[in-house]
C-alpha cells in the first residue's frame, strides 16, 4: 500500500508543470508513509527533505558513442586453434576404433531329430475284432522342409510317407506285428524310432 500511495503522489507531481521545473518537499509521517508535496510539510514534522525534479521541457542530451577501435577482436589463429582442439576432442583415438566384423557367421546347426512311438508298449496285447491299431510318434522338433515320416510294419513300409505323426490302421490280421517309424529325407532314412511288438487278437466268426 505504501508503494501504491507513493506512486500516486509522484504521478500527481509529474502532472504539475510548475512542480516539475522546481523543487518539492519530501517527508515521512508518524505512520511511516512518505509524502511528496510542493507545499511545506506540517509544523510537527521535524524531518523533511527538498527533492529537485528534472525539467521535462529541457532538450535531450546528445548521444555519445564509444571508440570502436577499443573493441577487442579474437585473433584468427586463436579461433582456428580452438576449432582444431574441438575436432580433436570429438574424434576417437585410432587405438579405440574397433573394426566391424563383416565376415559371414556360420549358420546355426540344425538340431538332430529323434522320435519314439508313444502310444504303444512293447509286447502289448491288443483286442480288436476290426483289426484296428493306432500308432503315434513323438518328435523332439518339427519336421523341416523335405522331411517326412514312414511307418514300418513287420520291417516293411506301410503306406506312403507323410508329415502327420499319427496312423490309424484298419483290418490288420490277427497275430504278432512289429512297428517302427523312420524319418526320411530325399529318399534317405536319417532317423528311426524304437521298435514295438504288439499281439493283435480278433474273434473268429464261424
Amino acid at each position: 500500500m505504501k508503494r501504491i500511495f507513493i506512486s500516486v503522489l509522484l504521478l500527481n507531481l509529474i502532472m504539475g508543470q510548475s512542480v516539475l521545473a522546481g523543487q518539492v518537499y519530501k517527508w515521512t509521517d508518524q505512520k511511516g508513509v512518505t509524502h511528496f508535496s510542493d507545499s511545506p510539510p506540517p509544523a510537527q514534522v521535524n524531518t523533511k527533505e527538498m527533492v529537485s525534479l528534472p525539467d521535462i521541457k529541457a532538450p535531450a542530451p546528445e548521444p555519445q558513442y564509444g571508440d570502436s577501435t577499443q573493441v577487442a577482436k579474437q585473433p584468427t589463429e586463436a579461433l582456428l586453434s580452438s576449432t582444431d582442439n574441438s575436432i580433436s576432442n570429438n574424434t576417437p583415438n585410432d587405438t579405440e576404433i574397433t573394426k566391424q566384423d563383416d565376415s559371414p557367421k556360420p549358420a546355426k546347426a540344425q538340431k538332430k531329430i529323434t522320435l519314439k512311438i508313444a502310444n504303444l508298449q512293447d509286447d502289448q496285447t491288443i483286442r480288436s475284432n476290426r483289426g484296428f491299431i493306432t500308432v503315434q510318434v513323438e518328435l523332439n522338433r518339427k519336421l523341416k522342409i523335405g522331411e517326412s515320416l514312414q511307418l514300418m510294419m513287420n520291417t516293411q513300409p506301410y503306406g506312403a510317407p507323410q508329415t502327420p505323426s499319427l496312423w490309424e490302421l484298419n483290418n490288420i490280421d490277427r497275430g504278432t506285428h512289429t512297428f517302427s517309424v523312420n524319418v526320411v529325407e530325399s529318399g534317405k532314412v536319417i532317423a528311426s524310432s524304437n521298435t514295438i511288438t504288439v499281439h493283435l487278437h480278433r474273434t473268429t466268426v464261424k
